[in-house]
């Protein structure tokens, strides 16, 4: 899989980690989800205006973060420690992330996560 695949993906989960629950039966997205995932995440790079550093730094954290985030959604944890420690791992990005994008960015890095939320809601509402 290419470095920009990777990274489209692993910044939409975690754009959608930032505000959803860490659940132990969260299914894979089928593959017509997968490519309307790669192409948010594609505009999303554009409109963040990434330095080539800063897609490098950022592509790391969400390498880290999807990684942590598996874990606590494969233990045998129970569901009240599962979403403390998803919490956890979501404030430990954000902070993280502070330190990657400027204020500007992070500005349009939380737009561009409520609209991916907005959107999930939404079409995890038609499917029910």
């Amino acid at each position: 899989m290419g470095t920009n695949r990777l990274l489209m993906r692993l910044a939409v989960l975690a754009m959608l980690a930032a505000s959803c629950v860490a659940r132990a039966d969260t299914p894979q997205p089928d593959p017509a989800r997968r490519e309307e995932m790669r192409k948010e995440l594609a505009a999303a790079k554009a409109r963040l205006k990434l330095t080539p550093e800063q897609e490098v730094q950022l592509k790391d954290l969400l390498v880290e973060q999807g990684g942590k985030l598996k874990q606590i959604r494969a233990s045998d944890a129970s569901r009240a420690e599962k979403l403390q420690q998803a919490k956890a791992v979501r404030q430990s990005f954000r902070e993280r992330l502070t330190t990657i994008l400027s204020p500007e960015q992070l500005t349009e890095w939380d737009r561009i996560r409520d609209e991916a939320i907005a959107r999930e809601r939404q079409r995890r509402s038609e499917q029910e």
